[in-house]
């Protein structure tokens, strides 16, 4: 997963150097080294100090009771207040759309995003919108199984202005499963 590590290490480099906000929508069939790979990405940045201070957070839709309960998670860990899911939305709607807010970047690495699937898609709108404000600083990795998932959900919404970057993760060959293996 060489290929994919350099190309969502890359996007996310490129986003904190040039001071924009940005996502990366990474797709494939469970088991192809999604999460791993992402993970990685953040062990590499971590380590470097060239790069500008940003959080990283991380969700998981799976571990969630709820789905509004990830702007409750977010909020958490920025702050480290505790809001309803409501205030934590509004908060967060601040934080990443107000130029005057905290300037840090925050990335943000959403797995199992399919799961955050409501009936007005408010969340996915959020987290695919957050990124394309002016001041936003905010880079998100969101992960699912389904490559055509921002599509089937964002029918009533404007899916072509979001921007998003794409990665697809294939099954793995023969040959690479023949070179994890030894």
């Amino acid at each position: 997963r060489e290929s994919q590590f350099k190309d969502i290490f890359n996007y996310v480099e490129s986003k904190l150097i040039e001071g924009n906000g940005g996502c990366m929508y990474i797709s494939g069939v469970p088991g192809t080294g999604k999460t791993a790979t992402v993970r990685e990405v953040r062990r590499k940045l971590e380590s470097s100090h060239k790069y500008p201070e940003f959080l990283f957070i991380e969700v998981n839709g799976l571990k969630l009771s709820d789905p509004f309960q990830c702007y409750v998670q977010i909020h958490y860990e920025l702050t480290g207040e505790k809001k309803s899911s409501y205030a934590a939305a509004d908060a967060l709607n601040d934080r990443f759309t107000d130029a005057d807010g905290d300037q840090r970047f925050v990335i943000l690495f959403v797995d199992e995003l399919d799961l955050l699937r409501t009936r007005k898609q408010n969340i996915l709108y959020h987290l695919f919108d957050w990124p394309t404000r002016r001041h936003s600083k905010l880079i998100v990795l969101a992960i699912a199984n389904s490559m055509d998932l921002p599509e089937k959900l964002m029918i009533n919404r404007v899916s072509s202005r979001l921007g998003l970057t794409r990665l697809s993760f294939h099954p793995y060959s023969y040959k690479e499963l023949e070179a994890i293996v030894e």
